[in-house]
């Protein structure tokens, strides 16, 4: 879970203690790894739809994206997933917002058992995700 200073508008830091545990378990095994946090951003306190709560989100994005790099991981190793089994006008803010952070990262999109078959809603979500599970 990220912590975030709102009075300067920044990330303060990421705990990577589960992740990093997880990623030891697991050796070297893998090519490709999923970055799933359990939450949406709104759950940390985050409006991303203001520009400051939109950039401390990025802020946090290019932080897992060193942690990645610094553990060896390249942008083409990983990918986030940053909303399970959801097609929202949310999902595009986040994926577009990721995007922005970095356009090397990578976002999974699981429409899967999703209610929502909005064909104006699934037009918004594929420009801005890498990976679809349909």
């Amino acid at each position: 879970m990220p912590t975030f200073d709102r009075d300067q508008g920044r990330l303060e830091a990421v705990d990577f203690a589960a992740f990093d545990a997880a990623l030891a378990r697991c050796g070297d095994h893998p090519r490709m790894h999923s970055v799933f946090w359990g939450g949406n951003p709104t759950l940390w306190g985050l409006d991303l739809e203001s520009p400051e709560g939109a950039e401390m989100f990025r802020q946090f994005i290019r932080a897992w994206g060193a942690h990645l790099e610094a553990a060896g991981i390249a942008p083409d190793e990983f990918f986030f997933y940053p909303l399970d089994e959801e097609t929202s006008e949310r999902l595009v803010r986040i994926a577009t917002q990721i995007q922005e952070a970095d356009p090397r990262f990578r976002v999974f999109w699981n429409h899967v058992n999703n209610a929502s078959d909005d064909p104006d809603l699934i037009r918004e979500v594929t420009p801005v995700v890498d990976i679809a599970c349909l």
